[in-house]
């Protein structure tokens, strides 16, 4: 079983997730394969959950809203049975070459031989990721803060959405706790939502960002990482070690 391996003072590289090393919306994929399967949440709570997150896109409204209203679905579900949905989910993905993004992976990779941490930073839940995490052997991984009370969760989140600002404080909380300077350290996302994580360290990265934050990283600056175009190595300074 996956644990943590966190080695102090160590520089770390923190990678976003979805659509920067998988081609995958991970909680939503979840969701729908709980729908599909009839686990863990009741068939009513799921249509009235559905409409009411399909309101919060029609409005636009913030991604951490978004992202804390999505938890409310588990309230009351058992922490260990909704480990077990989250594994039998992972199991029933595609082969990874259908989904896993293989430029960005192949820095994690490098960074990884050279002694990088490799933290995983999403806004969705711990054992979702710990498959990910797994495969990868990665560090760590920052997330979702689902509250839990006597093994199950209360559809809470004890902390901040780990979705945009969420993201930096939990990297800088992280970091003070393994005496690890932010100037060490890189990130990689591919939202406009993840400036503030690529902002909390030294070096920044956007992954095939789309359109809309392309246009806000002409302020930002951030290098951009195309994987079409990965054949000259982007990241040559940093990843091709």
């Amino acid at each position: 079983m996956w644990q943590p391996n966190v080695i102090a003072q160590r520089p770390c590289a923190f990678f976003d997730v979805d659509n920067t090393l998988i081609d995958l919306k991970s909680m939503f994929s979840f969701a729908d394969f709980l729908q599909d399967k009839a686990l863990l949440v009741p068939v009513e709570r799921f249509g009235a959950w559905r409409e009411r997150l399909d309101r919060l896109f029609a409005a636009q409204r913030p991604r951490s809203e978004i992202n804390r209203f999505y938890y409310t679905l588990f309230e009351g579900v058992e922490v260990s049975a909704f480990a077990d949905a989250a594994q039998l989910w992972f199991t029933t993905l595609p082969a990874p070459d259908a989904y896993t993004k293989s430029a960005p992976l192949a820095a994690l990779k490098a960074l990884q031989q050279a002694g990088y941490n490799i933290i995983l930073v999403s806004g969705s839940g711990y054992h979702l990721l710990a498959p990910f995490a797994a495969v990868w052997q990665v560090s760590d991984v920052l997330c979702a803060p689902q509250q839990q009370k006597n093994g199950r969760y209360t559809g809470e989140l004890d902390d901040l959405p780990s979705i945009g600002q969420g993201k930096a404080h939990f990297i800088a909380q992280f970091l003070r706790q393994h005496q690890i300077s932010a100037e060490n350290c890189l990130a990689f996302g591919d939202d406009l939502s993840d400036f503030p994580m690529l902002s909390a360290v030294n070096k920044g990265f956007l992954v095939d960002p789309p359109a809309p934050t392309l246009v806000a990283n002409r302020d930002a600056g951030y290098e951009v990482f195309t994987t079409v175009s990965d054949q000259n190595c982007t990241f040559r300074q940093y990843v091709c070690l």
